[in-house]
């Protein structure tokens, strides 16, 4: 079990939201965590591409994507493209493990 605080400013977002969305209080605290921790993710994981610590298969293990979708994000954020013979093999093997 984890503790932590949660602002009051918070606090007030989750009952505006339960006023228009009938919701239990945790379930819902569990789906903002949940989707909090997915964009974290996706920006860690365009932060490491864009420094060139990752590949893009590497990038879209850590946002939990499929390497179409990473490279779908990569682009709408205006990243450069930097595939390499190394990531188009990796994407190949990986969709060939899809068949």
């Amino acid at each position: 079990m984890l503790k932590m605080e949660v602002p009051e400013s918070l606090i007030d977002s989750l009952k505006r939201i339960r006023k228009y969305e009938p919701i239990e209080e945790s379930l819902l605290l569990r789906q903002a965590l949940e989707y909090g921790i997915r964009d974290i993710e996706k920006e860690l994981a365009i932060k490491l591409f864009s420094e060139g610590k990752t590949t893009i298969s590497e990038s879209a293990e850590i946002a939990q994507l499929s390497i179409g979708e990473m490279i779908e994000l990569l682009s709408s954020r205006g990243v450069k493209s930097k595939i390499t013979l190394k990531d188009y093999k990796e994407g190949l093997s990986s969709a060939l493990e899809l068949v």
